[in-house]
């Protein structure tokens, strides 16, 4: 089954005239399609609304030829409850009749185009190499002065900035511009995503360049003299990561505005049972809002990144997004990317031909070929080897598999749900995980709480546990004693839901016919409630796990209350934004 081929979508940072209803109106992305845009309210007008007709005006970079037309508005999104007219609003419009010669104008550019990369305060023999390793594969714009340097930026589509020189406080100083949010991204919670990446070239004390990162100013450092070599590597991966963060905010909000529609239909209700939820079980304001996600996503082609502790139930909720999908009377496939060595994880994934490679003694088709049409779930994704990575990268982006020995290639409908006990963005950064398919894979991220954070639901999970215990070994086990649920609910449950079966299918085996499954059943971690046992702060653990619950329920809810903007939060709770952020990070309350 093939896939269709994603539209190409361009950076662009320009200012739109829309005829009603907007006011400050700004574009993000172009295709030949359509324009994404941020803009405010215009006050004492009626609001615009989706399948509304506009007329749009803009101008694009360089040439300054202008695109005038009809488009219809396809998607709006505005986070709950802002009241605020300056907060930005996220829509996108689709073409619906542009002028003639505008639509040829229009199309030319798009044919044309390459990543714009500016390149601020050169020398010559520096501006000779760039043009030497990156003039084929990018359009280049040097400026030798802050002024040059800001009017190339201010064209609107440069989605890399090459800073090099002798002089630290001029790089520093533009480092400085560059990150300061420009007027028609105000309000956008992922402005910092959507402006140009930063490849520092130039003169620089270690300390100034860490705090630089620190406050993700810098995408890449470049040890001077230039080379040849990581020079291009570094810009054009700079510039890939500009277009896919773009790329992600468009889906994010656009996921996010399918979230608030489903909510408002309330559809869970009408499927409470732990039988059709998978086992999962809304007791927590963290397991209901996981499974209102999951509603959200599963009907779309989406990648979907899965992130917690080691046995929270990824596989669970994977299992669940494939049968809530219109892709669930096809094949589900899961595969442990730390399994294998990078070889038979290779043909295992990808298939292999007879003979090869050795061992190699018949064919195997692949498991993408196997979840044609269907979904498979690849976990512990890190594990791969970059040579695997790459190739995962091309089956997503076209949806094309190749076999080991063989030199055609296939196409392949498949769904990619990816998981991992670690956080992959940090993988990323440690340079285990490649960034365009961490990028690719974490379109719609979402975060699966531990067991000791939704202690609620222990009681009704282990309820499930002994029926399923008592089917598989032949028991007729009846429930635990009072004192043995209150270890169960004290233990904190390092290894979650997984532990938690592994304990109560002991239980059930120790068990003796008519009599309650009690403490002495149950292993003498849970049994001596280490929970409660001090950590190296001294307190309590089961009083930390409250605590901590605590305070990332109350941040959930300023946080919902706020429509997720941070600094509103910040100031309801009494915290430092940056104390905040870093409390949402501890959490995984991005969603």
């Amino acid at each position: 089954m093939g896939s269709t081929e994603r539209e190409l979508r361009v950076p662009l940072y320009v200012p739109v005239r829309v005829d009603r209803g907007l006011r400050n109106c700004w574009a993000v992305n172009l295709s030949s399609s359509g324009l994404g845009l941020v803009a405010g309210r215009e006050p004492n007008q009626p609001p615009i609304a989706e399948e509304q007709t506009v007329r749009v005006d803009f101008s694009l970079p360089g040439s300054g030829a202008r695109v005038r037309g009809l488009a219809r508005v396809s998607w709006i999104y505005e986070a709950p409850g802002a009241h605020d007219p300056s907060t930005g609003i996220s829509l996108g419009v689709r073409f619906t009749k542009l002028q003639e010669s505008d639509a040829l104008t229009l199309a030319r550019y798009l044919h044309a185009y390459r990543p714009h990369v500016a390149v601020a305060y050169a020398s010559r023999s520096e501006k000779e190499l760039a043009e030497r390793v990156l003039g084929n594969e990018a359009m280049l714009h040097f400026g030798d002065t802050h002024q040059d340097v800001l009017a190339i930026v201010e064209r609107g589509d440069i989605a890399t900035i090459v800073v090099c020189g002798d002089d630290e406080n001029r790089a520093l100083e533009l480092l400085a511009w560059v990150a300061s949010i420009p007027e028609g991204l105000q309000g956008i919670s992922t402005a910092s995503d959507l402006l140009p990446r930063v490849v520092y070239c130039a003169a620089g004390r270690a300390e100034s360049l860490v705090e630089e990162f620190n406050h993700g100013r810098i995408y890449s450092v470049v040890s001077r003299p230039l080379d040849s070599t990581i020079l291009p590597q570094t810009v054009l991966r700079a510039c890939g990561d500009h277009g896919l963060r773009t790329e992600q905010h468009r889906v994010a909000l656009a996921l996010e505005l399918a979230l608030a529609r489903e909510q408002s239909r309330d559809r869970l209700p009408s499927r409470p049972d732990a039988e059709n939820l998978g086992g999962l079980i809304p007791k927590s304001a963290a397991t209901r809002r996981l499974i209102e996600l999951v509603e959200v996503v599963a009907p779309h082609r989406t990648s979907v990144l899965l992130q917690g502790e080691t046995g929270t139930g990824k596989e669970v909720v994977g299992r669940l997004i494939h049968a809530r999908s219109d892709r669930s009377g096809a094949t589900f496939v899961v595969q442990d990317c730390g399994a294998l060595s990078e070889t038979l994880l290779e043909s295992e994934l990808f298939g292999h031909v007879k003979g090869a490679f050795t061992g190699a003694i018949s064919s195997n088709p692949g498991l993408f070929v196997i979840a044609d049409g269907g979904t498979i779930m690849l976990d512990e994704i890190q594990n791969a080897s970059g040579n695997v990575q790459a190739k995962l990268l091309r089956a997503i982006e076209t949806g094309e598999i190749r076999p080991i020995g063989q030199s055609i290639s296939r196409r392949v409908d498949v769904r990619v749900i990816a998981a991992s006990n670690r956080d992959l963005a940090e993988e990323m950064r440690l340079g285990r995980l490649r960034p365009d398919l961490y990028f690719r894979l974490a379109a719609f991220p979402i975060a699966l709480s531990p067991l000791r954070e939704r202690r609620e639901e222990i009681l009704p999970l282990t309820s499930i546990f002994i029926g399923e215990a008592n089917r598989a070994l032949g028991k007729n086990a009846s429930g635990f004693s009072l004192r043995a649920e209150g270890a169960l609910t004290r233990y904190s449950w390092p290894g979650n839901v997984r532990e938690l079966k592994h304990t109560v299918e002991r239980a059930v085996l120790l068990s003796k016919p008519n009599q309650p499954l009690d403490l002495d059943l149950l292993p003498d971690a849970v049994r001596q409630g280490s929970s409660d046992t001090p950590d190296a702060s001294g307190e309590p653990r089961a009083l930390q796990s409250a605590t901590q619950a605590l305070e990332r329920h109350l941040i959930e809810e300023a946080l919902a209350r706020h429509g997720g903007v941070t600094r509103r939060a910040a100031k309801e709770l009494g915290l430092n934004p940056v104390t905040l952020g870093r409390k949402i990070n501890k959490y995984k309350l991005h969603h």
